[in-house]
């Protein structure tokens, strides 16, 4: 359980780091860890403490809540909303206004 636990949490840090740019080093560097203990997290051999994992969600823009939660969404629904959510962060006020307002034209539309 604490090994696919491990991997699942991995694999979404890993999606929010691409997802933000980052490569691992560079990652590495924001969180004061080694390159290696980054890779170490993101294929589930490590599982890191909650300091550490709010350490990377401040990094990648990505609120902790989408790599811990534990829900019936398939992990490609995951995987989009933790692309989204750090891809929102790097855009500028002004353009995440926008997307929120185009994302509110599309649910009128429906």
């Amino acid at each position: 359980m604490k090994r696919e636990l491990s991997r699942t949490i991995g694999f979404r840090i890993k999606r929010a780091r691409e997802a933000a740019g980052l490569t691992q080093e560079q990652l590495a560097g924001l969180i004061d860890r080694t390159k290696e203990a980054v890779s170490n997290i993101e294929r589930g051999v490590s599982l890191p403490g909650l300091d550490t994992l709010q350490t990377i969600c401040d990094a990648t823009k990505v609120p902790l809540t989408i790599l811990l939660e534990a829900n019936e969404e398939d992990a490609a629904a995951l995987d989009q909303r933790a692309q989204l959510n750090a891809l929102f962060g790097r855009l500028s006020a002004a353009d995440q206004r926008l997307l929120v307002a185009i994302a509110r034209a599309m649910l009128e539309r429906t």
